[in-house]
């Protein structure tokens, strides 16, 4: 149970828009779309803002795939669930793999 509801608490929910590209040339379609992720995450430690002030380099690292943003969102806040530290951090971020 524990692990489903970790999963629960990082999963930020955009299946159906998983194809979906963000072009980095519509700042505020990109940032929304970070700062709604960000907001469905419920970690115990972590400052909203930090993701959506990384927006550039989010979509640098999915190349603007919606799938692969939230994937990278949910395995980052999975990984502070598991170490406890409840927040994500750009050095998080880089210990993810790109999808």
């Amino acid at each position: 149970m524990v692990g489903q509801e970790a999963g629960d608490r990082a999963d930020p929910g955009v299946e159906a828009l998983a194809s979906a590209v963000v072009t980095a040339q519509d700042p505020p379609v990109l940032e929304g779309l970070v700062a709604t992720l960000e907001a469905a995450l419920r970690l115990h430690r972590h400052e909203r803002g930090t993701l959506t002030g990384l927006d550039r380099y989010l979509h640098q690292r999915t190349r603007g795939m919606i799938g692969s943003l939230s994937h990278l969102i949910r395995a980052a806040a999975l990984s502070a669930i598991e170490d406890g530290s409840e927040a994500i951090t750009r050095q998080r971020l880089d210990t993810i793999p790109a999808e």
